[in-house]
């Protein structure tokens, strides 16, 4: 006698030994043969369907995971669904979706089934400690996973079809370890959904933005469930925790959702925005597409980095860190250009006056540090930017003029010669700058200053506190 593989109480019950299907159940018997395939264990229950792990013959004997649709799921149009939707992912070829080797119907009951690759891991467990529970993972660490994520989704989006069930348990972790997005059996296809009939609310409520909860789901409605799914590798959670319907519902609907930081304080700003942003409740808020939702993940996290980069050794430090991991450094070279306060190891705010520090981007050792302007009244104290492509220098200095008041300072490279072009292009600048110079408005920084000197032109702006001038 052989046993079905029903996991629930009660289950296990005999069977013959040439049967397929339990008798008592709708679920398979160990060591059946379904084609070519032997069923070894059960691993879970899909969408709509029960998934199995079975075995290949000699001499390949590979191990594979075998999907079957559930009887209460079984009719004549779930069974045609089910095999478009198999010939569908099949005809998928991408390295990040989960590839289908065969498929068919069981002799027994004419059950449809697929065969799939077998991945046992999903993005989850490569975050565990080793006692297998949970750990928060560094934004970092899930770079690679967005951008293959978004690359799978960006190309079921170019075949004309919406996921609409993007979480973590369906993305699974393929032998090489890369992502295969899998269970596409709530997928829509061109506005008519695979299972369900149009307009029915179909996901895991947890991860559903608000069209989809209101039954119109679009290629944004998985950028929205990505982006959950970043948050909850980020801080153990999702952003959103509610046992009824109802509530989550509301939640999705109406309630702005939190940020990252609150649950986990070494998720950096920068990628705490990006988030945010994927997360808003109108679709057109959120970033064109999922491939630019995850090159602007990459950016932050490229951004939030430079801050952790140890400027006494060189180290480079997890997001987070409070000192370098290599020598033990918790200050670096930097000092806040409004207090002088020194800055902390990976600081984004001055500890004592509250202001952004200045982005990494600072020209470190700069030979203009000190360098005196127009007769001794500007004396350059930061070099924020130097481009060799566009020849401008952005840096703060003090206006001895004006109390020692901070200004901003950009100098142009003019020609060294002939002195006719140098004339030219301080010509040009200071009919340029002319027009800026008269403009007066609270949103625009004030022209104090403009003047050739040597090989540059220089224009003094008013001193704004914030983190880029671009």
């Amino acid at each position: 006698m052989a046993r079905c593989l029903n996991p629930r109480s009660g289950g296990g019950h005999e069977n013959p030994d040439t049967a397929v299907c339990c008798q008592r159940c709708d679920f398979l018997v160990q060591g059946a043969h379904i084609g070519i395939y032997e069923v070894v264990s059960f691993i879970g229950a899909g969408s709509y369907g029960y998934v199995y792990k079975v075995r290949e013959p000699i001499p390949l004997s590979r191990i594979l995971a075998l999907k079957v649709l559930r009887l209460d799921q079984f009719n004549a149009k779930a069974q045609a669904n089910f095999f478009q939707e198999a010939r569908r992912i099949a005809s998928m070829q991408h390295p990040n979706i989960l590839p289908v080797y065969n498929f068919g119907q069981l002799e027994e009951n004419e059950q449809p089934y697929f065969v799939m690759e077998y991945a046992p891991q999903t993005i989850l467990d490569l975050f565990r400690k080793p006692d297998g529970t949970r750990r928060l993972a560094f934004v970092e660490e899930l770079v690679p996973y967005v951008q293959q994520t978004a690359d799978a989704l960006h190309y079921v989006h170019n075949s004309g079809l919406v996921h609409q069930d993007v979480k973590p348990g369906n993305l699974l972790i393929g032998r090489s370890g890369q992502i295969l997005l899998s269970d596409f059996g709530t997928t829509f296809y061109l506005g008519m959904q695979t299972h369900a009939s149009l307009g029915e609310v179909t996901g895991t409520a947890a991860y559903m933005p608000p069209e989809q909860w209101q039954g119109n789901p679009r290629r944004d409605s998985d950028q929205y469930a990505l982006a959950i799914c970043c948050y909850e590798l980020l801080t153990a959670r999702t952003p959103f925790v509610y046992k009824r319907l109802e509530e989550m519902w509301n939640a999705h609907i109406k309630e702005p959702p939190p940020s990252p930081q609150k649950w986990n304080p070494r998720v950096p700003t920068e990628v705490a925005a990006v988030l945010l942003r994927a997360l808003s409740k109108d679709y057109h808020q959120r970033y064109y597409s999922v491939s630019e939702f995850a090159d602007n993940y990459a950016a932050a996290v490229q951004v939030a980095l430079q801050r952790y980069v140890c400027h006494h050794c060189g180290q480079q430090n997890r997001t987070g860190a409070q000192r370098c991991t290599n020598c033990g450094a918790d200050y670096d070279t930097r000092r806040c250009v409004y207090c002088e306060t020194p800055v902390r190891f990976g600081q984004r705010c001055c500890s004592q006056c509250g202001r952004l520090t200045l982005p990494p981007t600072l020209v470190d050792h700069s030979p203009l540090v000190g360098v005196a302007l127009r007769q001794g009244r500007y004396t350059i104290k930061h070099v924020l930017r130097q481009s060799e492509e566009t020849r401008i220098t952005t840096a703060i200095a003090i206006d001895a003029q004006a109390q020692e008041r901070k200004v901003f300072l950009k100098r142009r490279e003019c020609s060294p010669e002939p002195l006719a072009q140098r004339a030219k292009d301080v010509a040009y600048y200071e009919q340029a700058t002319g027009q800026l110079a008269k403009v007066r408005h609270p949103l625009l920084p004030v022209i104090g200053d403009r003047f050739a000197e040597g090989n540059y032109y220089y224009m003094v702006q008013e001193y704004i506190d914030g983190e880029s001038l671009d």
